[in-house]
């Protein structure tokens, strides 16, 4: 009897303990599956932590965080996480046996995931494939897709154009001076604007003291000449994005449609128009200047309908550079004097925001979200998802270090520095790979398929390579 009494003590003060236990160990599970975790200094305090999503291309890369192996790596078609991080800065950095180390600090915040799924992974020993050409490169012009690339080449008694698939470097001869009429022949070719399907393509050139304008078809390879046919001057044509046998020109202030299929000329009323572009969505883009002097920035369609004003006020220049980001209604103007504005929408009132001065250099990202821009003293890249709340504004480098650039996707640069080695480098800068024993050339250009890096080489002033770096992304 005695013995049973002191059971029911014991499971008396055992059930409670036990509840007590349960309860304790389920808050706990709880707050770790929310992300919390228990710090124990001074006490025992609760912290909400944060996460790090990665992912790389390609896969198999092992993880390290501050120099820790984590025991994961990148596997395809998913992210690995790392979780329960508490707020601070990290160093991540993602391995691979024969690839390039990729590494840059990461900060971490209270309920809120830091992305590193844009790691872009490139090999130290890569498939490198040559293609020849005779003659000197003198010019090149790559299309608004990235997919072909026109090179223009020279030697003592002939000029010639190659059109380059930019996938696989194979090449086509679309256009050469030594097969033309000798009373026909031109000289001192220049490219003068590429259509948006590739198909056709303006050329200048010089028979004499006169300049002559050919549109050759890249895809039958035959070349018309159109001098005199339409304007006198077509330096400045540029082709209408959603159909390659029109063109726009601008002379005398008054904007005027090419129908090169039709061989007509249409001139639309508006007057005074000072600077004019396209955007890839089809709609034309001008200032125009009204009687008081007043710059404004409008938008209409390529039949000029649908006019409407984007913003008034825009600063006299003798001269515009403009460039339309896919983002509707965002606008990067660069004026004569090399400053740069960026014309925004927010909250439905128009925006003219300084960006810069002396900027000889600007460009879009390919989803309108980013700006990097370029003066004397550093480049810079500018983030704009919501102006007020989210943008903000990355050194790029210090110096005028970068001789030339460009978005090699929404999330990296590809970079040529003043020694002419080749750098891809994240969006902000960071985590630059230097390419320089894999691409050992200069006045690169890439593929849209595949990411495949092309570069040049100079043999000897009768010949060069255009060698294609491999990425396999």
């Amino acid at each position: 009897m005695i013995k049973f009494e002191q059971r029911k003590i014991y499971l008396y003060f055992l059930y409670p303990l036990a509840t007590i236990a349960f309860i304790i160990l389920s808050i706990f599970f709880i707050l770790s599956a929310k992300g919390y975790v228990f710090v124990y200094d001074d006490g025992i305090k609760v912290e909400k932590t944060g996460m790090i999503i990665v992912s790389t291309n390609p896969t198999g890369a092992q993880i390290y965080l501050d120099g820790k192996n984590q025991s994961k790596s990148t596997v395809p078609f998913l992210s690995t996480n790392l979780n329960n991080l508490k707020k601070g800065k990290y160093t991540l950095s993602l391995e691979k046996n024969g690839f390039y180390k990729w590494q840059k600090e990461l900060s971490v915040y209270p309920e809120m995931v830091t992305w590193a799924n844009y790691a872009l992974l490139f090999s130290k020993n890569p498939k490198v494939e040559k293609t020849s050409f005779t003659g000197k490169l003198v010019g090149s012009m790559d299309s608004g897709d990235n997919k072909s690339s026109v090179l223009l080449t020279q030697n003592a008694d002939n000029e010639l154009i190659y059109l380059v698939n930019n996938s696989d470097d194979s090449k086509t001869d679309i256009f050469e001076t030594a097969k033309m009429k000798p009373e026909e022949r031109i000289s001192g070719i220049s490219i003068i604007a590429w259509s948006d399907d590739r198909r056709n393509l303006l050329v200048r050139g010089m028979k004499g003291p006169d300049a002559q304008y050919y549109l050759i078809n890249t895809e039958n390879k035959s070349a018309q000449n159109i001098s005199g046919t339409f304007l006198a001057n077509l330096d400045g044509v540029k082709f209408n994005p959603s159909n390659s046998d029109e063109a726009f020109a601008l002379e005398g202030g008054i904007l005027s449609k090419i129908n090169f299929s039709s061989k007509s000329l249409q001139k639309f009323t508006e007057q005074n128009i000072i600077y004019y572009t396209l955007s890839q969505d089809g709609n034309i883009y001008y200032i125009q200047q009204d009687k008081n002097g007043t710059r404004s920035l409008w938008q209409a369609k390529t039949d000029f309908t649908g006019k409407a004003i984007i913003t008034d006020g825009i600063p006299l220049s003798d001269g515009y550079d403009m460039k339309i980001s896919s983002q509707n209604q965002r606008v990067a103007l660069r004026t004569k004097d090399n400053t740069l504005y960026l014309i925004t929408q927010e909250d439905n009132k128009e925006m003219l925001i300084v960006m810069g001065k002396d900027i000889s250099e600007f460009e879009w990202s390919p989803d309108g979200n980013r700006i990097i821009y370029k003066n004397n003293e550093s480049v810079k890249d500018f983030e704009l998802v919501d102006y007020k709340k989210e943008s903000r504004e990355y050194l790029i480098t210090n110096g005028n270090g970068l001789t030339k650039f460009t978005w090699y996707d929404n999330d990296h640069l590809l970079a040529e520095k003043a020694d002419g080695r080749i750098e891809v480098m994240d969006f902000d800068g960071e985590n630059e790979i230097n390419l320089a024993s894999s691409v050992p050339g200069t006045n690169f250009f890439f593929s849209a398929d595949n990411h495949n890096i092309n570069f040049f080489s100079k043999v000897n002033e009768a010949q060069f390579v255009l060698s294609r770096y491999v990425t396999e992304f």
